[in-house]
This record gives structure tokens, sequence and C-alpha cells, in this order.
């Protein structure tokens, strides 16, 4: 572990997210030794009753190295994914305590970017959506570090071992219900433990390729209209990376809808929110069920907003 590069954490304000599983409590060392400053956040869903121990033990950690620690109590809806909705209410709370740090540290590790890889694989997706996880990148108002991407689970128990670590092990982890868990037992530790060094090769190179790609130029951005210059090649490709940035992800059937109508409105936590390419550029915004009058309609016709995104556009932006 003494590769990580943990230059992007240095003379800065960082949050690790803990959970006193493997992943954050190797992380937790390896902060440490790098004599990285660093608070904590732990989310628990009351859902085992394991899960009040590590809550305990962060607190142990947090007073014992002098640490501010966050706690969050989240109860999850039984309807629907509860993958979803538990990563949905997570991000929501590191939303909001954020303000004060630059950098969220996640313990997200190669065995979770190779489940990633597999689950995208059988639904339909580009290269953008394959690669995945980012060692680095932007959410809102502050930037996600994760500094195991490149390390397998088996890496990462031995370094765990070799500096006797105390850690939990979550069973649910072993529910092939969720299903992450059954890619990651079915198909992605078996891949790993004979082709690791092949699959860490592979997502370099996605990633030279992927950094390749078109980029979209944001031409415009207000409230949450927003309007990007892009080549029609890449459009569907840079809607999807839009919207995941934004916690949404496409499914590879929309993704197809978009590139055939140019056009799709998807719902995003209970909001409609559309996208239109049109004339070379990709517009972003809500959808609002809305009669506008006939000369602010002819109006942003000139100006090019496309019908779906006039009725934001006339009540939230000046003409």
């Amino acid at each position: 572990m003494e590769d990580i590069n943990l230059e992007e954490l240095k003379s800065k304000k960082n949050l690790l997210a803990f959970s006193a599983g493997t992943d954050s409590s190797a992380l937790f060392e390896i902060l440490l030794s790098g004599k990285i400053q660093f608070d904590l956040v732990i989310v628990d869903y009351g859902l085992r009753e394991q899960s009040r121990e590590e809550v305990k033990y962060a607190k142990s950690l947090a007073k014992k190295y002098s640490k501010t620690l966050y706690t969050s109590k989240v109860e999850i809806a039984s309807n629907g994914s509860f993958e979803k909705k538990a990563r949905d209410a997570r991000y929501e709370y590191f939303d909001s305590i954020m303000s004060g740090y630059d950098n969220l540290i996640l313990g997200h590790n190669l065995s979770d970017k190779t489940e990633w890889f597999l689950m995208q694989l059988t639904r339909g997706a580009g290269l953008r959506e394959l690669y995945g996880m980012e060692e680095v990148s932007k959410r809102k108002n502050y930037t996600i570090v994760r500094p195991l991407l490149d390390k397998t689970k088996t890496e990462i128990l031995e370094y765990l071992q070799k500096k006797d670590i105390k850690y939990f092990f979550d069973k649910s982890n072993d529910d092939k219900k969720y299903e992450r868990n059954y890619f990651r037992h079915e198909y992605s530790e078996n891949l790993l433990k004979e082709f690791s060094q092949g699959i860490k090769k592979t997502f370099n190179i996605l990633k030279k390729e992927k950094e390749l790609l078109p980029k979209a130029e944001l031409v415009y951005e207000k409230e949450e209209y927003s309007q990007y210059k892009i080549d029609s090649a890449a459009a569907s490709s840079q809607l999807s990376s839009i919207l995941k940035r934004k916690g949404y992800l496409m499914s590879g059937s929309q993704r197809e809808e978009f590139e055939q109508k140019d056009e799709i409105t998807i719902i995003i936590e209970g909001q409609k929110i559309t996208a239109t390419y049109q004339s070379e550029n990709l517009y972003i915004s809500p959808y609002i069920d809305l009669i506008i009058p006939k000369y602010d309609r002819e109006h942003m016709r000139r100006i090019g907003v496309p019908p779906k995104h006039r009725a934001y556009y006339y009540e939230n932006i000046k003409l």
C-alpha cells in the first residue's frame, strides 16, 4: 500500500467515509501513516445488530486520534431497490456536511470497479459507463477521492492482517439478493483471483481512451438549465456522464431512446428532467407543463430554446 498516491489530499480538508469495514479501516491507517489530516463520517442504516458496535468503534477512533466524527442513522423504506436508496441517502447526508471540506475519501477498490464493469456490461453500456468510478471526480462543491481504486480486496485484507488492524465484516455482503453481491461472488472474485494484473491494465487503457472522447463545452448554465456544445456522436455518452454526476444512471434502453429521438424525459428523485439534442447542442432542464404567452414562446424559438425546455426557461431565466 506504500505506492498509494495521497497527493490530492495534502494540505486539504478531508472527510473519510468510514464504515469500520475492510476498506475504510485500511484507509484510516494509510491516512494516519501518510500524515493526512482528516475527519470521519459514518452512516448507520440500523438493519444489523453489529452496526451499533461499528458506530461505537468509530467514536472510539475519533476520540483517540482527535477527529471530528459525523454520524447519521438513516431508515430505508423496504419497497424498491435498497442499494439505490441507501446510496442516495448516504450521498444526501454527505452533501449536507461537505461545505467545510475539500475532499470526500471513499474506500472503493478494484473489486468494486470490476463488479461495476460487469454489471454495466450486462445492461448495455458505453465506454464511460464501463470505466465507471474514477480515482478523482467532482461532485457538486467538493471532490471525491478513491485512493484504493487499483487495489484488490485480497491486497487490502493482506495489508490489514500485516498491520494487525481491527475491522468488522458485514455479513450482508454475502447476501446474493443484492445485485452487486451477486456479481461479486459469481464472477468478479474469481476473475480477480486469476487475472487481476490484466484487469488493472485494461482499466488503465480504458482510462486513456476515455480521456480521448469528445468533451462537452458548457455554453450556458443558470439555475437547473444548462446548454452544452457537443458532437452528435458523443451526445448520448455525454448526457449519461452528466446525469451520473447528478447521481442518476441511464439504462441502455434510455440511451437508445435518446439516440433515436434526440430527446428523453426521465424522473430523478420525483422530478421530471428533459434532455434534448438540437443543432449540435445538448439542453438539460426540469420539465414543466405550463402555457407560455405567444410573444415569449416566439422569442425563445428565435434564440434556440427547445420546446420542452421553454416553460422552465420562461419561469426561471430572464428573457
